[in-house]
């Protein structure tokens, strides 16, 4: 009788600091070691990893990325109108079409579409792909991961409520902020299973951002609801049991 794999070790959250945002930022991220970027618009502020201090006031924010390579054979092609971002693996780029909760991988070389997978509602944000495997977060409630060369299903996790928005990866777990939940929650990469929760607060925080991983440290920004006013939250990530 085969011997069943060991269940990973859980995530562990250990709380580094809780600050008040001058405002709801946009997005969080990381362009100084040690450091992390709330972006809103054109503007960023930057804050200390260590503490959440605010070591510059409001700046220009630096300029976006390079398109990623292979857009331009995606511009050929109409049909794709509308997709997320996409992200380059192994010679595909793969995206979703939001309208239709598909996930394509397109053969950059061929100009073709190699591979869908057909989420059951819409997704609104792009996939991410770490070791071979797709990370697609859907408005059914659910986390879906398939495998990158050729779309198959590996698992579906179905989260306390809506995905909305991008999902962080720290050693192989996926973390996610379901819309209007108090709480983000962490999945086993290899197979879906739950490997932890992250609370931001009382039962009427939710998050307003995508969390990020910056360093082995988790950041997100929350707000209460019926509150204009924004809190930023962070945690030390580490492995059950790791002391």
């Amino acid at each position: 009788m085969p011997r069943s794999a060991p269940t990973p070790p859980p995530l562990e959250f250990a709380l580094l600091w809780d600050v008040p945002a001058r405002t709801c930022p946009g997005e969080l991220a990381a362009d100084l070691p040690g450091h992390v970027d709330l972006r809103d618009g054109q503007t960023r502020t930057r804050l200390r990893l260590i503490d959440g201090q605010e070591v510059s006031g409001r700046e220009p924010a630096p300029a976006p990325p390079p398109a990623v390579e292979g857009d331009g054979a995606l511009a050929r092609h109409p049909e794709f109108a509308g997709r997320t971002a996409s992200v380059p693996w192994d010679g595909l780029a793969l995206f979703a079409l939001p309208e239709r909760g598909t996930l394509v991988a397109f053969d950059l070389e061929k100009e073709r579409i190699a591979w869908e997978f057909h989420a059951a509602a819409a997704t609104v944000v792009a996939p991410q792909v770490v070791r071979g495997r797709v990370v697609l977060v859907s408005l059914d409630n659910h986390l879906y991961c398939v495998r990158a060369a050729n779309g198959h299903q590996l698992w579906r996790v179905r989260a306390a409520a809506r995905l909305r928005l991008a999902t962080a990866l720290w050693r192989d777990r996926v973390i996610v902020a379901p819309e209007g939940a108090p709480e983000l929650e962490a999945f086993h990469l290899v197979d879906g299973s739950r490997a932890g929760k992250f609370q931001l607060g009382d039962a009427a925080a939710r998050a307003v951002t995508a969390p990020a991983v910056i360093e082995d440290v988790l950041v997100v920004a929350y707000a209460r609801y019926g509150s204009a006013a924004c809190r930023l939250r962070a945690a030390r990530l580490r492995e059950g049991g790791s002391g």
